[in-house]
């Protein structure tokens, strides 16, 4: 069963969640050998079954995806029914074409804006950019900073208090990026000579800083309002990019390029707030050089979480 909740997402922005999606699975496969994505991928499914451990009932896998780090087969093995949600239809349904039969039945995809915004912004950016030809690029640009400056993240349509188990797997700092990234592919097809602008604009980068704190801490209420009474979930965050990058056949931290945080402290005391910490866990998952050129990558650095609702709330 397939049920989009939101059909209105643009092509634009499905493609450019898709091509990131497509990037980390292509890069798993072919750096097999390297062992942070191997063990990152253990980790998370490790973790992921742990919070599961002696619950039944219905589980949501937030952003499922290609699922590499979802060990989606036990969760439809010990779950009565599985939502697996994303905005990327095909990719999901390729992942659960991937079950054995029996279990496919139990697992329902739902295409659904997390932000509960970007669908509609990205219709009205993608209007602003047919009406605005290339020449009239400022007009353009004015109205998408209007756009901007009312952002505002809203709670997606999901009935409350329904799941015993929520997955989110590094989630939270793709919601923070989600609209820069699909600004600077969608200004760098329409205007490629303006693709600059975004990047170098101070005060619409500080606006959207405040919009990534605002989507992440939005994201953490909306798992406790989805999960029943003492319902567990599973939170995993990518919370440090610490640049790198390579001399010889040795890796080593970019002196040149600060590491960035990705999630800010409004997030963690959220969290503190409306859950018990079951278990904490740290890893590195490191996107070596060889994925984006022969000298620089990123290492991603991942504080991983199984919380409980508190029973107060």
């Amino acid at each position: 069963m397939i049920t989009q909740i939101e059909p209105n997402f643009s092509e634009d922005v499905v493609n450019t969640y898709k091509t990131h999606n497509d990037l980390i699975k292509t890069s798993t496969e072919k750096y097999k050998e390297i062992t942070e994505y191997y063990m990152h991928q253990v980790y998370s499914k490790r973790m992921i079954l742990n919070g599961a451990e002696g619950l039944k009932g219905r589980a949501i896998v937030l952003g499922l995806g290609n699922g590499i780090d979802i060990p989606l087969k036990q969760l439809a093995e010990q779950f009565d029914k599985i939502i697996g949600i994303d905005i990327d239809l095909k990719t999901m349904e390729r992942t659960k074409m991937s079950l054995p039969g029996e279990l496919r039945n139990k697992v329902e995809l739902k295409t659904l804006d997390l932000t509960g915004i970007v669908a509609e912004f990205s219709q009205k950016v993608e209007a602003f950019a047919q009406k605005f030809p290339k020449p009239k690029f400022n007009e353009f640009y004015q109205k998408i900073a209007e756009l901007i400056i009312n952002l505002r993240p809203k709670r997606p349509d999901l009935p409350p208090s329904d799941a015993t188990y929520i997955t989110s797997s590094l989630i939270l700092s793709q919601l923070a990026s989600q609209i820069i990234l699909y600004l600077r592919d969608i200004i760098n097809k329409y205007y490629p000579d303006k693709c600059y602008k975004i990047n170098s604009d101070l005060n619409i980068l500080s606006i959207l800083k405040t919009f990534a704190d605002e989507v992440q801490t939005q994201h953490i209420e909306n798992i406790h309002y989805w999960l029943k009474k003492k319902g567990r979930a599973y939170i995993s965050t990518t919370y440090m990019d610490e640049p790198i990058v390579k001399l010889g056949d040795k890796f080593f931290k970019d002196k040149e390029n600060p590491s960035c945080i990705m999630i800010t402290q409004n997030v963690h005391i959220r969290e503190r707030k409306l859950f018990k910490i079951i278990k904490t866990e740290f890893w590195d998952w490191m996107d070596r050089p060889p994925l984006f050129n022969m000298q620089k990558g990123s290492n991603f650095k991942v504080l991983s979480n199984i919380f409980e609702k508190n029973i107060s709330d």
